[in-house]
């Protein structure tokens, strides 16, 4: 008791934040949880309420106490009439600025509501919420989309999930800094924050000499000329497109994608010539005039039997179809062309665009680490449609 009095003696005496600020901090457990020394303490600056310790850090007079001396000049500035209970006013601090957050005790850190509002706020008031939420996907989320690098904040299993990382170094490239060593390795998540801000590259792992990654710095790249290299070999795909601006944009972006073009040569099928029959997909089965659109150097030969052929070829070279999809649905061609490629089993990427979006450099990140996770799989892998956003 007599201790505790000194130590209360000695910070009434102290008039400068941070010498009363380094007494607090320095101050004993069972002094943090004495309310007459905690309630000297917050008078001086009601930022130190977050060293309260026990029973008191629940103490709404004691909260109350530290919120008019933050920089309000009073509680009802923030809506406070002083009857609320200590969630209600910590529902209303968290508005005025999400950091606040620190304040709470366990339960209000625990509070989704409550650390929905203050991440609302203030992004950055992640660092303050308990595990439990900073595991949360859809928590860490919200704050990833405001501010990318709060991904530090996030618990390390989120971390290592490859869609909350992709949504942080979108939002800023330097986020890259806080994600795990795998995506700090992974070549299209380098790529992809490079060409936001050519100096996060000093954060990749094993690929930061990687030509691709070099030129999607900027990095002027030494092409080599040699008389003697194997010409490279390239698989089939078939581009399904919609013939609108989109499309055009689709095939620019695809041609200058680092695996993409180095993997697939494409080929858009010509749908002009074609007969009337609705549930056509090329086959004697199913077409009307099958002899007269048989032969393959026929004019007249229907544009289904000409897919359906090199959709056949596309299966064993290995390839896939990759069919972008507008405003939300498929034109009655590519519903067509969908059928088809599941007759022959021939694997497809549907690309899913958000009306009027645009297509540009970046907008096939999620589909070529797709293509490429699709092309790791051991033999037999999946033909099923495969719905991928487009960035």
């Amino acid at each position: 008791e007599l201790q505790a009095m000194r130590w209360i003696e000695k910070l009434s005496k102290l008039d400068r934040p941070d010498s009363v600020a380094s007494l607090v901090h320095q101050a004993p457990r069972q002094l943090r949880e004495n309310p007459d020394f905690m309630l000297i303490a917050v008078r001086k600056d009601g930022r130190l309420f977050k060293y309260a310790g026990g029973s008191i850090r629940s103490d709404r007079g004691l909260l109350l106490e530290a919120i008019k001396r933050i920089g309000f000049t009073s509680i009802s500035q923030i809506g406070l009439n002083g009857n609320e209970s200590y969630r209600e006013i910590m529902m209303k601090v968290v508005l005025t600025n999400g950091i606040l957050l620190e304040l709470g005790d366990e339960a209000t850190r625990s509070d989704y509501e409550v650390v929905s509002r203050a991440i609302r706020s203030n992004p950055e008031a992640l660092q303050f919420a308990a595990p439990a939420i900073r595991l949360d996907r859809e928590a860490v989320s919200t704050a990833i989309r405001m501010n990318g690098l709060v991904l530090r904040f996030a618990h390390e299993k989120l971390k290592h999930d490859s869609e909350v990382v992709f949504q942080a170094v979108k939002q800023d490239a330097d986020a890259l800094e806080f994600a795990s060593d795998t995506f700090k390795r992974d070549k299209d998540f380098v790529i992809f924050a490079v060409r936001h801000k050519p100096g996060v590259l000093k954060y990749a792992l094993g690929c930061a000499r990687d030509k691709d990654v070099q030129k999607a710095a900027g990095i002027r790249v030494e092409v080599e000329n040699d008389l003697f290299m194997v010409p490279k070999t390239y698989i089939s795909a078939i581009l399904s497109l919609a013939r609108t601006r989109l499309g055009d944009e689709f095939q620019v972006a695809f041609k200058k994608h680092w695996f993409l073009s180095e993997t697939y040569k494409t080929d858009v099928p010509n749908t002009d010539n074609f007969c009337e029959r609705v549930e056509c997909i090329g086959t004697k089965g199913t077409c009307r005039d099958h002899e007269r659109v048989l032969g393959k150097n026929s004019k007249d030969r229907c544009w289904r039997y000409e897919l359906l052929d090199r959709m056949t070829d596309t299966v064993q070279e290995g390839g896939a179809m990759f069919l972008v999809e507008e405003s939300g649905y498929l034109t009655p061609d590519q519903q067509h062309q969908v059928e088809m490629a599941r007759h022959v089993q021939l694997k497809v990427f549907r690309l899913r665009a958000r009306q009027g979006q645009r297509c540009t450099d970046d907008s096939l990140f999620r589909l070529g680490c797709a293509v490429r996770e699709w092309h790791k799989a051991p033999a037999g892998k999946s033909t099923r449609t495969e719905i991928v956003e487009m960035d």
